[in-house]
């Protein structure tokens, strides 16, 4: 994406309603000519914006590692080139990691770009608490609405993988926490720029898609407590079993 793409994101970050925030933008690999505009479009902005950048393009995981690295907040948050936040999102997700200081993960509803009432909010709060088995059935981790608590991270993300390297960097740090459950707010405070049921970004191929997220859960099996190993070889199934039927439609 071109630095004016990003401007929607970047004004929806800037309009927050919680404003002690610190916003690392990571450059992975564009063109001179756009880092050049971006910095423009940064400077103004505040000194709470900050570009990072690398010569070489080398893929979502190690971006976000590093502005992980280059970060200093409590709490981490990621969002996507062509997503965007609603004004109170960051207001109201920490508010729920500071009701529930022990547990690792918050995660939020989203809504798509381009449906009508998409970005409307329900005032009303609606917490719900899944554990690690749940989260089977569905994962709810989507990385713009997901936050880690930075004291509970024990995973990076992986440099080597093209898909699914957000699944393995949330499930890694969510199971091997002592309170293993996802905080999930119902109320949909982010609007992805895609279509229900599509698949955006780098994840343009279901069929590598499931092939990662595979991957990704029996490597599982050899990092999580003896009494989650089953839980990754039944995602592991889940995934390849997904696999075999996008290679059919």
């Amino acid at each position: 994406y071109g630095p004016r793409d990003l401007l929607p994101t970047l004004l929806s970050i800037y309009k927050q309603s919680y404003t002690n925030f610190e916003c690392i933008i990571v450059d992975d690999g564009s063109l001179y000519e756009y880092y050049s505009n971006l910095r423009q479009i940064v400077a103004s902005l505040d000194n709470r914006f900050k570009v990072i950048r690398y010569s070489v393009n080398r893929g979502a995981g190690y971006a976000r590692q590093q502005g992980i690295n280059s970060s200093t907040g409590r709490i981490i948050f990621f969002i996507d080139s062509d997503d965007f936040w609603l004004e109170n999102y960051l207001d109201k997700v920490i508010r729920i990691h500071r009701d529930y200081p022990n547990h690792p993960i918050v995660s939020t509803s989203h809504n798509y770009s381009g449906i009508k009432n998409s970005t409307k909010v329900n005032n009303r709060s609606s917490i719900v608490i899944y554990n690690a088995y749940q989260l089977v059935i569905r994962h709810r981790m989507s990385t713009p609405s997901t936050s880690i608590k930075r004291a509970y991270l024990k995973y990076e993300f992986s440099n080597g993988m093209i898909y699914s390297e957000d699944l393995l960097f949330f499930f890694s740090n969510l199971i091997v926490s002592k309170k293993p459950y996802l905080i999930y707010c119902n109320i949909p405070l982010v609007v992805l720029n895609r279509s229900p049921g599509s698949i955006g970004g780098l994840s343009s191929s279901r069929s590598q898609m499931y092939s990662s997220a595979a991957y990704v859960y029996m490597k599982l099996i050899g990092l999580v407590p003896l009494r989650y190993q089953l839980l990754s070889l039944l995602l592991f199934i889940k995934s390849v079993y997904c696999k075999f039927r996008s290679m059919k439609s």
